[in-house]
């Protein structure tokens, strides 16, 4: 029903009569269904509005003139072009953190878990379970993937100590790392381990998706002619 409505408003001629039953409609619906059934509503809408609709505030950064030099040329931009360009990147960058922390948020939201114990992302008391979480699979340098193993080992010999990386290299794998005595999870894996489902990233995405339509409806004014 949410789907049909969804998409009853996206594709609607304008009647504001007609637009505004079913965006009564959607909203009552939409309220009273879960976006993730793993946490809350009211938890889930708190996570994401202060993660990823956060406003993203411009900041300059030292430039590098070869680097311009290099992909103005490179890439055959001008130097409006280039600017936009860096803008945009700088946004991604901050996009991607703020991305990093509603995971951790919002996994930490997910029954039995909690964030930040210890120094360690996730906790889990009932399955003494603790998982250091990444957002990709190539964040992390050698130095650093070092020190983390090394602060999970540290763990490891009371309680079950994982990993995780929400986005896998390839595909979603488990595997033991025998030299750290812990276990490395992503993807799918990460988010079942988490959930109990083998579908939760999918549905995390398509939570994320239809809270960002929602909050559109909330917010958006139309002005019929």
């Amino acid at each position: 029903m949410l789907q049909f409505l969804q998409h009853e408003l996206e594709n609607m001629v304008p009647n504001i009569d007609e637009y505004q039953y079913h965006k009564d409609l959607y909203l009552e619906l939409r309220e009273k269904t879960p976006f993730f059934p793993y946490c809350s509503n009211k938890k889930f809408i708190e996570i994401i509005e202060k993660t990823l609709c956060r406003p993203i505030i411009n900041t300059e950064s030292a430039s590098d003139p070869l680097e311009k030099i290099v992909t103005i040329n490179m890439e055959c931009l001008s130097n409006e072009d280039y600017e936009i360009f860096t803008r945009i990147k700088r946004r991604q960058k901050s996009r991607q953190n703020e991305i990093g922390l509603f995971n951790q948020y919002i996994l930490g939201a997910c029954d039995g878990w909690e964030s930040s114990k210890r120094g360690i992302d996730l906790y889990n008391k009932k399955r003494n379970i603790y998982l250091e979480l990444k957002n990709r699979y190539n964040t992390m340098n050698s130095s650093s993937r070092t020190h983390i193993c090394k602060k999970l080992q540290q763990q490891s010999q009371n309680a079950t100590c994982y990993l995780g990386h929400v986005i896998p290299k390839k595909n979603s794998f488990t595997k033991y790392n025998k030299q750290y005595n812990i276990t490395e999870i992503c993807g799918d894996d990460l988010f079942k381990l988490i959930t109990g489902s083998p579908t939760a990233k999918n549905e995390l995405e398509s939570a994320v998706k239809d809270y960002m339509f929602y909050r559109k409806m909330k917010m958006k004014r139309f002005k019929f002619l």
